[in-house]
């Protein structure tokens, strides 16, 4: 199950955008075939106390979790899909950042009901 947390600045993404938003993120990291939709858990999470660089900024930063198996190669395109997507959606977001990260199989727990 990939797991997508963004993290976003207050105030750097309206309410109304909130859906739109996820909607961009799925539908870039969906686009490379290295993540499937059906799989896919996408959350975000608003942080009112933030600082780029010592000062209050907006920012957005996506935290992509994979199952490992995924090459550099697949990673590398989900990354900058991610990236690409959110600085046209976001254009005002100077601060934007995709980090992804390798889940292993046998320290992955999950319970999951019908």
């Amino acid at each position: 199950m990939p797991h997508i947390i963004v993290d976003y600045a207050y105030g750097a993404v309206a309410e109304p955008r909130l859906d739109a938003l996820m909607a961009c993120v799925e539908a870039a990291a969906t686009s490379t075939g290295t993540i499937a939709l059906q799989n896919l858990k996408l959350r975000l999470h608003e942080c009112r106390h933030v600082r780029v660089q010592g000062t209050p900024q907006a920012f957005v930063h996506v935290s992509v979790a994979l199952m490992a198996g995924p090459t550099e190669a697949a990673r590398i395109s989900v990354s900058r899909a991610i990236l690409a997507a959110l600085t046209d959606f976001l254009p005002d977001i100077s601060n934007i950042t995709v980090d992804i990260r390798e889940m292993n199989r046998a320290t992955y727990s999950k319970r999951i009901s019908a």
